[in-house]
C-alpha cells in the first residue's frame, strides 16, 4: 500500500510539473504600472475583453492620481489611458470593482469624492470618448460603492 501511495504521489507530482511548466511559458506580463500622470498604480478589478484590447481601472495613478480607466491591446501593444480621474465632484476617485461592458460603453464605480464625497456612477465609450458621470452617491442614497456593477435588461445594480 505505501509503495502504491509512494508511485501515485510521484505521479501527481510529475503531472503537476508538466502543468506548472505549459502554464508558465504561456505567462506574459502586458504592462508595468509606474503610477505617473501618463500610467495608472494599484489595478483594480478584473480586465474586460472588447475585440482586440482589454479595459481596466486603476486605483491610484493618471493625472490627478485619483485612478485611471486603460486599455490595452491583448498583445500588450498601445496602452492608453482613456480617463484620469481628478477627485472634486467632477468625476470622483479611487476607481474600483470591475468594468461593466454594454454595447461600446463601459461602467464603473469610484469608490469615492463626487458633489458629497460619497463616489460615482460613471461611463465612458471604449473608444475613450463621452465620459459621463451618471450619479453622485450621498448620504440619502448609500456613500462610497465597493464591489462591480451587474446588468439587467437596461437597468444596472
Amino acid at each position: 500500500m505505501i509503495k502504491f501511495l509512494k508511485s501515485s504521489l510521484n505521479w501527481i507530482v510529475a503531472i503537476g510539473l508538466c502543468f506548472t511548466a505549459t502554464v508558465s511559458s504561456q505567462y506574459k506580463v502586458l504592462h508595468h504600472f509606474s503610477g505617473n500622470s501618463n500610467d495608472g498604480a494599484k489595478s483594480a478589478g478584473s480586465l474586460i475583453k472588447y475585440g482586440n484590447k482589454l479595459f481596466g481601472m486603476t486605483f491610484n495613478g493618471g493625472d490627478g492620481n485619483k485612478g485611471t480607466v486603460f486599455s490595452i491591446n491583448i498583445d500588450g501593444t498601445d496602452f492608453r489611458i482613456l480617463h484620469s480621474f481628478v477627485s472634486g465632484s467632477s468625476d470622483g476617485e479611487g476607481p474600483i470593482g470591475a468594468l461593466l461592458l454594454s454595447d461600446s460603453t463601459l461602467f464603473g464605480m469610484a469608490s469615492s469624492s463626487g458633489t458629497n464625497y460619497g463616489g460615482t456612477l460613471f461611463k465612458i465609450h471604449t473608444d475613450g470618448n463621452g465620459f459621463e458621470v451618471l450619479h453622485r452617491f450621498s448620504t440619502t442614497d448609500g456613500m462610497w460603492p465597493w464591489g462591480s456593477l451587474i446588468q439587467s435588461d437596461s437597468i444596472l445594480y
